[in-house]
């Protein structure tokens, strides 16, 4: 179970990639978008915290995003590989290894349509709950230029319940400094059913993007009502980019300059 629960919290940071202009004194709009470039690598820290059978949990893992490649109609097909880490249960903590990797497909609206685990992984959720995780920390993109301040709502199909709609909002708080650099700071809301009799999941996220790689700096939130078949559980996660000099297990990257 432990390592079950090390797996969810790293599949409920799947990993953001956003592009945009330079950040903007004058508040001009900006035109946010997603950029992909097949080969890139990523890695990041998470660090996640739940409640498990009347147990506290800890995870601390390292993950790898890889764009695998881009697609004819516009689809981008994402690897992330789990690389190990740490959980805490109860206050006993142990080391546990890395699991097997999951692909991700998005389409050219930065929607999440579709996971594939690798055959030999196990999970104590639902494959459509694990989507919806994926849902609630891929942030999407508004469909104009905007300004700090803005918020977007997007109705996309729930895959926790069929024929249903879930509903997004998201909003560019502004830009801000990150240890001297520029980044935009963006929070997102899901709010999603999770079954026919009432279920409800809420997440919230607030990301730091850094505008000129296209790479997430850090991201910060909960998720509430995530089902599983312990019952609804709640999460809070943190994501840090890794940089060269980290100490951290596996392959050390750093997105692209460009």
């Amino acid at each position: 179970m432990h390592s079950q629960a090390a797996r969810a919290a790293v599949l409920g940071c799947a990993l953001l990639m956003a592009a945009a202009p330079s950040v903007c004194a004058d508040d001009a709009p900006l035109t946010l978008a997603r950029v992909y470039k097949p080969g890139t690598t990523y890695r990041y820290r998470i660090d996640a915290a739940a409640i498990v059978m009347g147990s506290d949990v800890v995870v601390e893992r390292t993950i790898k995003l890889t764009v695998k490649e881009m697609k004819p109609n516009g689809d981008a097909v994402l690897l992330h590989t789990d690389e190990g880490g740490k959980v805490n249960v109860g206050g006993q903590e142990q080391e546990t290894g890395a699991g097997g990797p999951v692909t991700m497909i998005k389409d050219k609206l930065g929607r999440v349509v579709k996971l594939t685990h690798d055959a030999s992984d196990l999970s104590f959720m639902p494959p459509e709950a694990e989507h919806l995780l994926a849902i609630a920390s891929e942030w999407l993109p508004p469909s104009k230029a905007v300004r700090a301040g803005d918020a977007w709502r997007s109705e996309i199909d729930n895959p926790a319940v069929k024929g249903r709609k879930l509903v997004v909002k998201t909003t560019l708080v502004g830009a801000e400094k990150v240890q001297g650099a520029d980044a935009y700071r963006i929070r997102q809301a899901v709010d999603a059913d999770t079954d026919e009799q009432g279920g409800k999941m809420r997440s919230e996220f607030t990301m730091l993007v850094d505008p000129t790689t296209g790479a997430e700096l850090a991201m910060e939130g909960k998720v509430k009502g995530l089902p599983t078949q312990y019952g609804p559980l709640d999460m809070s996660v943190k994501l840090r980019a890794l940089k060269p000099d980290d100490k951290a297990p596996g392959p050390e990257a750093t997105p692209p300059a460009s």
